[in-house]
């Protein structure tokens, strides 16, 4: 066998190199694939090969060549670089984070290196690392602008407005000019409830650079959640003028318009939302961008793929239109969350469509279908608007072997009242829905009722030691789906809920229930109405001043006391024995 001489050697790495340099891509993949064939231990040609392989868009192959590089070398900052990378643009974020951890290690006063790590960490929702990695990188580059900006959003986001202000004026002291960091401020107040100090910062930012789209969409999102409607559409329309392609101006013009009840222009704008923020999960995009979105036309060989893209409510709030596209095509299969495929498999109206649970492991599914839809699309296709298409009035029904199971929970001499006081910490908008088991105090003493608790999540814990005078039973433990949680709901009088799941539920079943309502309100509830036009059955308890609960409960109060009158159910009236005639 004949060894491969060093001049040999020299000069394919020289032709390699060369390669590169040109931008001859090909040429040197192969160049430096078969360097690393003859010379393995070679640690530049792996490196190399890994870059030319990223270029050519073969992650997989360039990680594996980075790896090769970094078992020749640790001590070497660049490769722990390009592995991070590799990983962030892969979407393994935890690696990622691994090898940054790693190339930071080398590079301890790299404040770039800070800075990458903490974008990272804010991507994944690590917040206070992220902040404290920024924190890093201002301390190592006390010079950079975009670190105290980008350390003042995050800042902001864990709710340290002073320290986040603190920031955006060291930028401002850097750079008065910089129109951006005066929408971040008007930002902040807005967050802090300020709303004269938000408008007065949206102002200068806009002196700066009136034709900034992203200052006006967010000035038109401060004026909706602060109930101005008409400037909100205004700043909306304007970004949309200067940048008709910003997503996030469409998406936040498309809950206002449905919020006022313009469901014809709401749904068309509503489509921007996965183009923009609102749809991060890289499972939904891969959904959405797998196959050709289904335009509403009647199928007759192609499989339809219709899949939940958001949580529990939205996904028993719309399943309403399923009858309605199995009418249409001949083989219809529904993705859901775990949770409620018991329940919607148990329905009679969903007879020969196929539920599958979203798998967790695999980006996408891996059922086989020949065109998509995601689920919140399909008021759209079905041109709905404000008015008869939602007055059915049931269309969820429980298993009636489960509620026999659950006969025995009840005490059936007493109205019978179902407890939900929080959603789900994860919801965007929580902090404004959610409410703690003692803003209920005004229940206690009640007579002739019993609640019922069907709280999930964290504040489930409550439940086990309610307030004195509260009769309270705690049946959430017990409640393992939503199909178990639908035969408990069959047995109630009443279902007294914040926005959340169990309040779709009980309005799809028909049943009395009563939905506390923050403001400004979700789209979905719109404006000043004391019912629903998506649930017969139910009735909406409005905040009239956005935070203030207090007056909220003591109507909702009221209203029971009055049910329990009515119903002669107190449990100081005494009711004689009577014949039936």
């Amino acid at each position: 066998m004949v060894e491969l001489g060093v001049t040999s050697l020299q000069s394919m790495k020289k032709e390699a190199e060369a390669l590169l340099l040109e931008q001859r891509l090909p040429e040197a993949r192969a160049a430096f694939s078969q360097l690393c064939l003859r010379s393995p231990d070679d640690y530049n040609a792996w490196l190399n090969l890994g870059a030319v392989e990223g270029m050519l868009g073969s992650l997989a192959a360039a990680k594996q060549a980075f790896q090769q590089a970094l078992e020749l070398r640790n001590d070497e900052p660049r490769v722990f670089f390009n592995l991070a990378r590799l990983c962030e643009l892969q979407e393994q974020f935890d690696e990622a984070l691994h090898y940054w951890s790693g190339y930071l290690q080398l590079r301890p006063d790299d404040a770039a290196g800070y800075a990458q790590i903490a974008q990272l960490l804010h991507k994944v929702g690590k917040l206070p690392e992220a902040a404290q990695a920024m924190h890093e990188a201002v301390q190592r580059n006390p010079d950079e602008v975009e670190y105290y900006n980008n350390l003042g959003v995050m800042l902001g986001r864990l709710g340290r407005y002073e320290e986040a202000l603190t920031n955006y004026q060291h930028v401002l002291r850097l750079r008065p000019d910089v129109d951006g960091v005066y929408c971040n401020i008007a930002n902040l107040y807005h967050n802090m409830g300020d709303g004269e100090m938000a408008r007065a910062n949206f102002a200068r930012a806009l002196a700066l650079n009136p034709d900034n789209a992203s200052t006006h969409m967010n000035l038109g999102f401060h004026y909706a959640r602060s109930g101005r409607n008409d400037e909100a559409l205004n700043s909306f329309s304007e970004a949309l003028r200067i940048a008709p392609d910003n997503a996030a101006a469409h998406f936040n013009m498309a809950l206002l318009l449905l919020l006022l009840g313009q469901f014809h222009e709401g749904w068309l704008e509503y489509e921007w939302r996965f183009k923009c923020n609102e749809i991060r999960r890289q499972d939904l995009l891969a959904r959405y961008y797998s196959k050709p979105q289904w335009d509403g036309a009647y199928l007759t060989t192609e499989v339809l793929f219709v899949y939940v893209e958001q949580g529990f409510g939205d996904a028993l709030q719309f399943c309403r239109y399923l009858p309605l596209v199995a009418r249409r095509v001949k083989h219809l299969i529904v993705e859901c969350h775990a949770e409620l495929l018991a329940l919607l498999r148990g329905q009679g109206q969903f007879a020969g469509i196929e539920f599958v649970a979203r798998s967790t492991d695999d980006l996408l599914p891996t059922v086989n279908y020949d065109v998509q839809i995601p689920l919140l699309s399909l008021p759209r296709l079905f041109e709905t608007e404000v008015g008869p298409v939602f007055q059915e009035t049931t269309y969820i029904q429980s298993d009636p072997q489960q509620m026999e199971r659950w006969q025995r929970h009840f005490n059936h001499n007493k109205l019978k009242v179902g407890l939900v006081w929080a959603g789900s910490p994860d919801h965007q908008r929580d902090q404004m829905r959610s409410l703690s088991l003692k803003v209920f105090n005004l229940f206690a003493g009640m007579s002739g009722v019993c609640f019922y608790s069907l709280q999930k999540g964290p504040a489930a814990s409550e439940a086990i030691t309610p307030s004195e005078g509260i009769d309270l039973i705690n049946l959430a433990p017990e409640l393992n789906d939503f199909s178990a949680t639908a035969a408990v709901i069959a047995h109630l009088d009443l279902v007294i809920s914040v926005d959340t799941a169990v309040a779709h539920l009980a309005g799809a079943m028909g049943k009395p229930v009563w939905t506390l309502i923050y403001s400004p309100p979700d789209w979905r509830w719109l404006l000043e109405c004391t019912g629903s036009p998506w649930y017969p059955t139910m009735r909406l308890f409005r905040q009239e001043m956005g935070g203030d609960w207090t007056a909220v409960i003591e109507r909702v109060a009221m209203e029971l006391q009055k049910m329990v009158l009515q119903r002669g159910v107190a449990s100081d009236v005494k009711r004689p024995d009577l014949d039936l005639v």
